[in-house]
């Protein structure tokens, strides 16, 4: 199985790094991340890397925007 790579190309300011992490770290705390299983953790932060591309600032709405990512 080819291992993945982590995400090139990205560049974000400190504090955006920070909501992003605070808003993963809260997403992979939810039920509908923790229980889903396989990838659920991989699709709430590739939610997040999009919002946060698209100027999403607001770690509970990176949050919530993972949330439903995930429950799709």
């Amino acid at each position: 199985m080819p291992k993945k790579t982590a995400p090139s190309g990205y560049s974000f300011r400190p504090e955006l790094i920070a909501a992003m992490r605070t808003a993963f770290l809260k997403a992979c705390e939810a039920p509908q991340v923790r229980d889903a299983g396989h990838g659920a953790m991989e699709i709430a932060a590739e939610k997040i890397l999009e919002l946060a591309q698209a100027g999403e600032t607001n770690p509970e709405r990176l949050y919530t925007g993972a949330l439903r990512r995930v429950s799709q």
